[in-house]
């Protein structure tokens, strides 16, 4: 089946080819700059599912290739349903082996695709899907980010320090510092926003200023950092202009969108992810986008020259102390400057990834210390020395 059903109004139609058309285009520029991400062959280690779904090196080649044609594919035949299907298969098996690939906009477009099959005779409502997903990642994103890592992390340290070239001792003042959480306001306001016809364009504008303030601050204008996010964002601004300022209807409809399998898009949209904040739901399928507050880990080597591979990731400073003067290899770095790509920020997958490192690093004097920026200190250190 290669085309839209005509039981549907065309404009619908139109617009749901147009969404997977778009998202085809900036999925596969996110794959082609975080390439290393979906390989084997690298000195990051892999964070499988289960050990024996660490697949063969050359199984994730041919995955990673397929994935780059059928989505290719997905520009001059959106609404394909056997490339869809495939697709969403190929990449779910990918991503078994190395949770380190399920990025925020990877979990984006697989519901995406998974909409789209869903929906296939009903645009409209994968329009709605769509519309909601949106909706819900402002939502989550916006309340994610009132913490004090935002603050120091994103507000003081990127926005204030940065790019706005702040002193030191002008963002450390209570009044600058605390006008960071108006930004995690903004994006909360205007998410609720898209949900009411009336509100729905004024806060997707709203939504596309922060989008191109992101850009500007990410970009080459700005800090040049973490590309891979780069087609993500501007593909958020094309959705906000044609699913909620173009179309003269209101996009979300949940009762709608409740009966049969759709219920699971509100299921892993809407709900799940405030269940991130007792700690059952993963914090990038939360939406927690540049909130800060999130666990990170350092690898703290006595020895600087012990372990040649990472020579490359040493940090040349250890801002709040986690290896008391000895060299360190800050994690988050490590990825960007290998993948450019950041690892998934999950206590469980940094344990994990300690263990593969022991078993091939046996009596390496490494030590790995789990803390976040919220807290000020290392969380659960002694279960990581």
């Amino acid at each position: 089946m290669h085309t839209i059903s005509s039981k549907v109004n065309p404009a619908d139609n139109k617009t749901a080819a147009l969404i997977m058309q778009l998202v085809s285009i900036f999925w596969l520029m996110a794959k082609l700059v975080g390439w290393k991400v979906w390989i084997k062959d690298r000195q990051f280690p892999l964070a499988p599912v289960a050990d024996w779904l660490n697949w063969p090196s050359l199984m994730q080649y041919c995955l990673f290739i397929l994935s780059l044609a059928l989505i290719l594919s997905l520009v001059f035949k959106p609404f394909n349903k056997i490339i869809l299907v495939t697709l969403l298969c190929s990449e779910i098996l990918s991503c078994l082996a190395d949770q380190n690939r399920w990025q925020p906009w990877q979990y984006q477009y697989l519901f995406t695709v998974a909409a789209c099959i869903i929906n296939f005779k009903n645009t409209k409502n994968f329009i709605g899907c769509i519309a909601f997903i949106m909706a819900a990642t402002y939502l989550y994103s916006g309340i994610g980010k009132f913490n004090e890592g935002y603050l120091v992390l994103v507000w003081d340290n990127m926005f204030l320090k940065k790019i706005f070239k702040f002193s030191e001792a002008a963002y450390q003042q209570n009044s600058l510092h605390y006008l960071g959480y108006a930004t995690a306001l903004a994006e909360t306001v205007f998410a609720i926003g898209l949900f009411f016809s009336k509100t729905k364009k004024a806060a997707a504008w709203g939504m596309i200023g922060m989008h191109l303030l992101i850009l500007y601050a990410i970009g080459p204008l700005g800090i040049n950092y973490n590309t891979v996010v780069w087609p993500w964002n501007m593909l958020m601004i094309a959705l906000l202009y044609f699913v909620f300022i173009k179309p003269q209807n209101t996009p979300i409809n949940i009762p709608a969108l409740w009966p049969g399998v759709n219920k699971i898009v509100l299921l892993a949209w809407g709900i799940m992810p405030a269940l991130n904040y007792v700690g059952v739901w993963d914090s990038y399928f939360s939406s927690r986008l540049y909130s800060g507050g999130l666990p990170l880990l350092a690898i703290c080597l006595k020895d600087a020259g012990e372990i040649e591979e990472l020579q490359p990731y040493l940090s040349t400073t250890d801002a709040y102390n986690r290896c008391d003067g000895a060299a360190m290899v800050n994690l988050q770095n490590w990825a960007m400057k290998e993948m450019n790509v950041p690892p998934v920020p999950e206590i469980r997958l940094y344990k994990q990834m300690q263990r593969a490192w022991q078993q091939s690093h046996p009596g390496s004097a490494a030590r790995f210390v789990i803390y976040s920026i919220d807290k000020q200190k290392p969380v659960t250190p002694k279960e990581n020395k």
